[in-house]
């Protein structure tokens, strides 16, 4: 059974709505994607594998669907800007309970027009939410190029970015209030350059990410942030987790802090997770090569962690070099949009020269 069959009658939909305006329209093709992928089968067997399938169908049929829509960053802000997405009291697992399978949906093809934009244009995108809570928004996109996203709460927002493939090159997120903000970013072939997450609220706060070169955090609060990242992941004999590069840490507060970094894990079909979690870091594992740690008295496991210095022991240079790049990742939205990749370059010069 094919994923749209009624791919025609929707697409005919669409167009009849002759006075509608580019946002109508939009908000017409989500309500027809949400529609059917409720039939789709593969929503009840929860894993990364199967949310990939559904991302890639939805996918095409959102670029089908919009193709004489003039997609936007405008049109994009307006779109999310239109929605409450929430999962809801009764929603908090998959299986069939009834918040999760629209709000799974529409968060999903809210990455599908972002990634369509951001193919369709090189400038950069802000998405601003005022506040507005959207779980899953931009869940599993799978390409990105410079893209700011800043005041929503929500759960799982820009989670699974680049996993199972594909790239992004410059993302910051800045006053998000939810879990698991960038979780499993670059997991399964992702290569992710330079990320940027600033004031954050929240548990497992870029949980089991890999696959990035450049990674600044201040301003976290909550627990598990980072657990798992940099962690294993075996298939077919061939391991395709790089971990982490580069990354710097400032004002982090929780527990469970960078646990289980670079754990020695495989994936088995849904039970993946639990067996990260369950896992003992791997003797010689490196989930990040290198990092600095300015957190005060927060403790945490120092495991899978190869060039680690913490920022009471650096030289007065180095010092200066880490503390630029803290400034810049903090006043980065003070920049103007166009200005702003300039900022994630100097901060990746600024890491060769750290730790060189």
């Amino acid at each position: 059974m094919s994923f749209f069959r009624e791919f025609s009658e929707i697409e005919t939909r669409v167009e009849s709505i002759t006075d509608a305006g580019p946002l109508e329209k939009l908000l017409e093709v989500e309500r027809e994607i949400i529609k059917q992928y409720q039939e789709d089968e593969r929503f009840h067997r929860f894993s990364y594998a199967n949310d990939n399938e559904i991302y890639k169908a939805i996918l095409q049929s959102t670029t089908d669907l919009i193709r004489n829509i003039s997609l936007s960053a405008e049109l994009l802000q307006e779109y999310v800007y239109a929605r409450q997405n929430s999962v809801g009291e009764n929603g908090k697992t998959r299986g069939g309970k009834p918040g999760l399978k629209p709000a799974f949906a529409r968060g999903i093809f809210s990455a599908a027009l972002l990634e369509i934009l951001c193919t369709r244009t090189d400038d950069p995108i802000e998405i601003n939410g005022n506040g507005k809570k959207f779980d899953y928004l931009f869940f599993h996109a799978k390409y990105a190029r410079d893209v700011y996203v800043k005041n929503f709460k929500g759960d799982y927002i820009f989670a699974a970015l680049c996993c199972y493939g594909r790239n992004a090159r410059n993302i910051t997120v800045s006053e998000i209030e939810g879990k698991a903000t960038l979780s499993h970013l670059g997991y399964n072939r992702g290569n992710v350059r330079n990320v940027i997450a600033t004031k954050m609220k929240g548990s497992h706060t870029l949980y089991a990410a890999t696959n990035t070169t450049n990674l600044t955090l201040l301003g976290i609060q909550g627990d598990h942030t980072l657990h798992g990242v940099g962690s294993s992941d075996w298939e077919n004999g061939v391991n395709f987790s790089k971990g982490l590069t580069n990354v710097s840490l400032a004002d982090i507060s929780g527990r469970d802090i960078l646990k289980d970094v670079g754990s020695g894990t495989n994936r088995y079909g849904s039970e993946w997770v639990m067996r990260l979690q369950e896992a003992q870091p791997h003797e010689g594992r490196e989930g990040i090569r290198n990092i600095i740690t300015h957190l005060g008295e927060t403790h945490f496991s120092r495991g899978g962690l190869r060039n680690h210095h913490f920022y009471q022991s650096l030289n007065q240079g180095r010092k200066e070099l880490f503390d630029r790049v803290i400034l810049l990742a903090q006043t980065i939205f003070d920049v103007p949009l166009a200005e702003r990749s300039r900022v994630h370059d100097e901060i990746a010069q600024i890491n060769e020269r750290i730790y060189s």
